[in-house]
C-alpha cells in the first residue's frame, strides 16, 4: 500500500480511498480572504494571518469548505500545511504556535473519537 501524501499528485494507479486528520487552528484574518487561499502568520505570529502568493512560505489555507469569503477581523479555521506539524493527534504542535495555546481535546483518552473502533 502506498503512503498518502496530501498536497502531492497520486502516483500509484491503485491508490485506495483514504481518510486523514488535518491540523486546524482558529485564527484571525488581517485582510479579506477567500476559502482555500494560502495564508501565512503575520509578523509577531499566531493568531493573525494574511494571504500570500509565495508558495514556499505558506502556513496553511483558509477553511476550504466555507461558503463565503472571510472579512478582515473575522475568525476562521486555518487548515495547517500538510507535513508542517510536528505531531498530529487531537493534540498537535507546530513550530510557530506556542504549545500553551494548544488545547487538549481528550485528557485521558486520545482514541481519535472512536474512528479506529
Amino acid at each position: 500500500m502506498s503512503e498518502v501524501k496530501i498536497g502531492q499528485l497520486i502516483e500509484d494507479p491503485d491508490a485506495p480511498r483514504e481518510a486523514t486528520h488535518v491540523a486546524l487552528l482558529p485564527v484571525i484574518a488581517t485582510e479579506d480572504l477567500f476559502p482555500g487561499q494560502r495564508v501565512v502568520f503575520m509578523p509577531g505570529g499566531y493568531p493573525y494571518v494574511k494571504g500570500t502568493l509565495d508558495i514556499t512560505v505558506w502556513t496553511g489555507i483558509v477553511d476550504p469548505f466555507l461558503t463565503k469569503n472571510v472579512k478582515e477581523g473575522e475568525r476562521f479555521y486555518l487548515w495547517m500545511r500538510p507535513g508542517s506539524v510536528n505531531s498530529l493527534r487531537h493534540n498537535w504542535s507546530h513550530p510557530a504556535v506556542p504549545d500553551d495555546d494548544v488545547q487538549v481535546i481528550h485528557d485521558t483518552d486520545d482514541s481519535c473519537r472512536g474512528c479506529y473502533e
